[in-house]
């Protein structure tokens, strides 16, 4: 997250307002700095770096040029060129906060996660008043696996930034990895209280209440994001699984099915359709679960809760020669999963 601090304000100066001589109706030209914020506002950020390169050129020494020409570029997904404008920026203008926190938010989106946390630590260090340099220090520390420092940077974020949910989601995030699963959910249900509006949110909030198995509660927020973006897949299967928690079985197999037709491919969704009709009793035949799971082997031979289900299954109809001819062909599993597998054999002959 780059804060967008160009032109006046980034100066300090007074913003211009009219004088009260003129006519309310009277058109003013817009300086460039405006404009370019303008198009970068409304996802034009090829314009606005055009008009950029065209500022530097009329004057090369102006940092605020440099700063926005580096935050076009990172809306173009152009980091290492951003980093190198942010660069120039800080050697026209030493310790220029918005542009230590821009290349800390690029050095992150590549995946340097301690060298991110380097940079952005001196930009909190310049100005702890910096809500999105703390808050970009906090996901690089957790990415860094560095927690509780990731979350009091996040912490500091919050107290300068109360109603960003993005905050709320990162640290639900570090409790979930924590396993903290109840303290994850509450971040979440106030993510959703500041943004309610945000599909995202929902869909992150809809994960921690499947996570902590609340699932009622789960399925209505996978609904409210299917229904304004019906073709995102993640939150179909979560929504399928939350129905299996709740024992909406045939609702699950009707998700699991468009599911299979969407995404044929994958093995780990033919998988889980398979517990689901297991679930529902529905073990052999042509729509059984273990059809399914041999789709889901057929497409990954070594997809260990596909083994494990076929052979529990197996088990389940007495079928001990098939358990046998099962367990030895998963022959790319784990260890710890092909341990289970004999135990279900052994299981089955007793």
């Amino acid at each position: 997250m780059v804060c967008l601090l160009i032109g006046s304000a980034c100066a300090g100066k007074p913003q211009k307002s009219s004088s009260p001589d003129q006519p309310a109706t009277e058109s003013v030209e817009l300086d460039p700095v405006t404009t370019a914020e303008g198009f970068l506002r409304d996802g034009k950020p090829e314009a606005a770096l055009a008009i950029f390169d065209q500022e530097i050129g009329r004057r090369p020494k102006d940092y605020q040029m440099h700063y926005g020409r580096g935050v076009a570029l990172q809306s173009l997904d152009r980091p290492k060129d951003a980093i190198a404008a942010w660069e120039t920026t800080l050697q026209l203008k030493p310790d220029f906060v918005p542009a230590l926190n821009g290349i800390g938010a690029s050095e992150y989106d590549l995946g340097n996660y301690q060298k991110s946390a380097e940079i952005l630590r001196r930009a909190v260090e310049i100005s702890p008043t910096f809500a999105d340099a703390q808050f970009n220090l906090g996901l690089a520390l957790r990415e860094s696996g560095q927690l509780d420092l990731a979350f009091q940077a996040l912490q500091k974020a919050h107290q300068l930034k109360p109603n960003d949910a993005e905050i709320y989601l990162a640290m639900a995030d570090i409790y979930a990895q924590q396993n903290q699963w109840a303290n994850a959910l509450e971040q979440t249900k106030l993510a959703v209280q500041v943004a309610g509006d945000q599909i995202h949110v929902h869909y992150a909030h809809g994960r921690m209440l499947l996570q902590n198995r609340t699932y009622g509660e789960a399925i209505h927020e996978f609904e409210l994001v299917l229904a304004q973006k019906p073709e995102l897949h993640e939150a179909r299967l979560a929504m399928a699984r939350a129905l299996v928690g709740a024992d909406r079985i045939p609702e699950a197999v009707e998700q699991f099915s468009q599911l299979t037709k969407q995404l044929p491919q994958e093995a780990v969704i033919w998988s889980e359709w398979g517990a689901a009709l297991a679930k529902q009793g529905k073990l052999a035949g042509e729509d059984g679960a273990l059809q399914k799971f041999e789709q889901a082997l057929t497409l990954d031979k070594n997809l260990a809760s596909a083994h494990l289900r076929k052979v529990h299954t197996l088990n389940a109809l007495h079928r001990c020669k098939d358990v046998d001819i099962a367990v030895q062909a998963a022959q790319g599993v784990s260890p710890g999963v092909k341990n289970q597998l004999q135990t279900m054999a052994r299981a089955c002959k007793k």
